[in-house]
This record gives structure tokens, sequence and C-alpha cells, in this order.
């Protein structure tokens, strides 16, 4: 799928699910590709992450505009774009064979399982220390979990919200780095062969 294709096709997602709104926004007014009145707009005042997008999809007037916002959410916001990208292939694929659909559900059910296994080793305070580097993750191309989304939220919840937004095998290497940032070697290596 060509990048002007992806950032129309997946607006409705991009909007809801970018969290680095202003970075992105810096990068493409530093490359010219926006204006500095639209910028001005999408940093302005408490708006939400999705406010903030549809004003810089506003501002997305042209083809080459709407490329580079797509090369800096491949920098960015890696695993949205992978697992964007990763519909289309699956629906692509469940048109082909239902069999096929049925084996991809089941994968992410095993590592949704596995994610699940791991966190239940972690004690209350190590699950809370967990959920906190997840959104404060400061590795290139992971964009962090917001706050709200894992105020209260249970090990089950963790897991929900971590494959949602980084797919299945980035929430794997999500929970690899963070075990490993927590000193939980022996946590992360049970995440080898995933």
């Amino acid at each position: 799928m060509d990048p002007v294709t992806f950032v129309d096709q997946f607006r409705p997602d991009l909007i809801e699910r970018v969290s680095m709104v202003i970075p992105i926004a810096d990068y493409l007014l530093q490359d010219g590709m926006i204006q500095k009145e639209a910028y001005n707009k999408i940093c302005v005042g408490n708006l939400t992450s999705e406010d903030r997008m549809r004003q810089l999809y506003d501002a997305l007037n042209s083809d080459t505009a709407k490329e580079a916002f797509y090369k800096i959410l491949q920098k960015k916001e890696k695993f949205l774009v992978q697992d964007l990208e990763a519909t289309v292939k699956t629906r692509d694929q469940a048109d082909n064979t239902k069999t096929q659909t049925t084996e991809l559900a089941g994968i992410k059910k095993n590592i949704s399982c596995l994610l699940l296994e791991i966190l239940d080793d972690l004690d209350s305070n190590e699950l809370v220390i967990f959920q906190f580097h997840l959104r404060d993750i400061r590795h290139a191309g992971i964009s962090p979990i917001p706050k709200c989304e894992l105020e209260k939220a249970n090990r089950p919840t963790t897991v929900e919200k971590m494959v949602d937004r980084y797919r299945e095998d980035g929430a794997v290497e999500v929970t690899r780095i963070i075990l490993t940032d927590m000193g939980k070697n022996k946590l992360a290596s049970a995440l080898d062969n995933y």
C-alpha cells in the first residue's frame, strides 16, 4: 500500500491511536510540510491527542505532505504502522481462506495468554512498575500507552492494551524490553522463542 493511500485509508485509526502528535508535527514543520499557523493549532491548549490529530490531518493538504507524515509515523509509531499494515494483509488473507484467519486468532490468543502468564509472575508492586514503564517507555519507535488507559488496569487489561497498541509481536518485544529494564531477566528470557 502506498503512503498516501495508507494515510487516507487509516485516518480514523490514526486519529484515535497516534499519541506522539506534537513531535510528529515538529518534524512536519521543520521539513516545510505544514505551515506555522497549522502547527500552532495542533499545539494549542489542552487538546486531546485525537483533536490534535484532526488538526494535523487538516494541515496535510498534499500527497507530498502525506508521504512525509507516513515516513515520520514509521519512525515514531512503528508498531502502530505495522499493526495497521498487518490488518490489510490479514484482511486479504481472510478473503482467501477462513483457515488462515482462524490460525491468526489462535496465535493472538496464545501470545496474549503467554503475556498474561508473564505478568502473573509479577507481584502487585512489580505490576505497577511494569505499567509505569509502559507509560514512560523511551525506546525508538515505541509509543507509550497513555496513563489514563492503564489506571486501575489489572493484568488482563494491561495485556489487552499492549496487544491493541503494539500488535502481538510488538507486545512481546515491549514486554521483553521492560522486564529487562526491571532486572527481570529470567522472565524476559521466557519470551526469547516468540
